[in-house]
C-alpha cells in the first residue's frame, strides 16, 4: 500500500498510513527505522534524506534487502529502500512485480534521477535519454501500434531534437 501511494504522488498520505496502530506495530517489528525515512523523504523540498538516515538507510539496504530474492523477500520493500534512499542507482532493475509496465519503468528512472551527486553516484536525465534512445521505440510500442508512446517518452526525457526526427521516420 505505501509503494502505491508513493507511486501516486500521495507522499504524506503514506505517512499517515504508516503512523496508523495495525500498521505501525507491523513496521516497528520488520522494519523499525522506515517510518522515520518515509517522513524525511516526504516532507523534504527535494525528496532526498538527510545524510545521517540516508546513510543508516544505505547500511540496511546493504546489509538486509539488496540481494532480492524473488520467492522470499517483499518486492515493495526492496522498491521503497531503493526509491527513498537512491540504492545501487547504477542497478536499477526492479522485481517485475514492481515494474510491470513500461510507464511503471519510466516513472522509476525519473525518480531516481538526480543531477547532483549522492553517495558517489550520479544518475540523471541524460543517462535516462540515453537508455531511451537506446532501447528504441519498440521498447515503448511493441505492437507498433501507439508511436506517440515512443515520442511522448522522448519529450518526457528531454530528448526534444529527436522529436522532428522520429516523425520523419514514422
Amino acid at each position: 500500500m505505501i509503494y502505491f501511494l508513493l507511486r501516486t504522488g500521495h507522499l504524506i498520505e503514506a505517512v499517515q498510513y504508516l503512523q496508523t496502530a495495525a500498521v505501525s506495530s507491523a513496521f516497528q517489528t520488520l522494519e523499525p527505522s522506515f517510518p522515520a525515512y518515509l517522513k524525511a523523504y516526504a516532507t523534504s523540498q527535494n525528496r532526498s534524506l538527510p545524510r545521517h538516515l540516508l546513510d543508516r538507510l544505505h547500511v540496511e539496504f546493504n546489509q538486509r534487502i539488496r540481494y532480492y530474492k524473488s520467492d522470499e523477500d517483499d518486492p515493495f520493500k526492496f522498491a521503497l529502500y531503493k526509491l527513498i534512499g537512491r540504492c545501487d542507482v547504477q542497478k536499477r532493475a526492479m522485481p517485475p512485480k514492481v515494474v510491470a509496465t513500461s510507464e511503471d519503468y519510466l516513472w522509476v528512472q525519473l525518480v531516481l534521477a538526480r543531477e547532483e551527486e549522492t553517495i558517489g553516484e550520479i544518475w540523471g536525465l541524460n543517462d535516462i535519454a540515453r537508455g531511451v534512445v537506446k532501447a528504441g521505440r519498440t521498447a515503448w510500442d511493441r505492437s507498433g501500434q501507439r508511436p506517440e508512446g515512443y515520442f511522448l517518452v522522448l519529450i518526457l526525457v528531454g530528448e526534444y531534437e529527436r522529436v522532428p526526427e522520429f516523425s520523419e521516420r514514422d
